[in-house]
């Protein structure tokens, strides 16, 4: 089972799977195509409960257009090395600046693999904290 906990925001309850060794996911409504099993996951809250409480704090201050500190540790073992590489640079972007997928790619190293590039962050499972 993967443990979660919602929080209630403005466009809706948003849910965040955590593991031994990090957030693994951010859910928003809606936003998969196929819901995922619902025997997967158990709602309870993470084992380090100050960690939980400062998430839901971040979380808040970025939906009320505040710069939040979203130093997390996550969990990307679901990720492949390329989408973890992506993932890392563009957790880079200073809060309230944009980059492009070229950028990212040549940051990793890739510089032909923009198009990868916006493939992985389309399946990024932690928006917010990787933008």
């Amino acid at each position: 089972m993967i443990p979660f906990f919602t929080i209630s925001t403005k466009f809706g309850r948003i849910k965040i799977s955590t593991s031994k060794k990090g957030v693994s996911s951010i859910t928003f409504p809606s936003s998969r195509k196929k819901p995922l099993s619902k025997h997967l996951f158990a709602e309870s809250s993470i084992a380090d409960d100050t960690i939980r409480k400062r998430l839901i704090t971040e979380i808040e201050k970025y939906f009320k257009g505040k710069k939040p500190d979203f130093d997390f540790p996550l969990d990307l073992n679901l990720s492949t090395p390329f989408q973890r590489k992506v993932y890392s640079a563009a957790r880079k972007i200073p809060y309230g600046e944009i980059r492009t997928y070229g950028w990212i790619a040549r940051n990793i190293g890739k510089p032909m693999a923009s198009r990868a590039v916006g493939q992985a962050l389309g399946k990024n499972p932690i928006p917010l904290i990787i933008p």
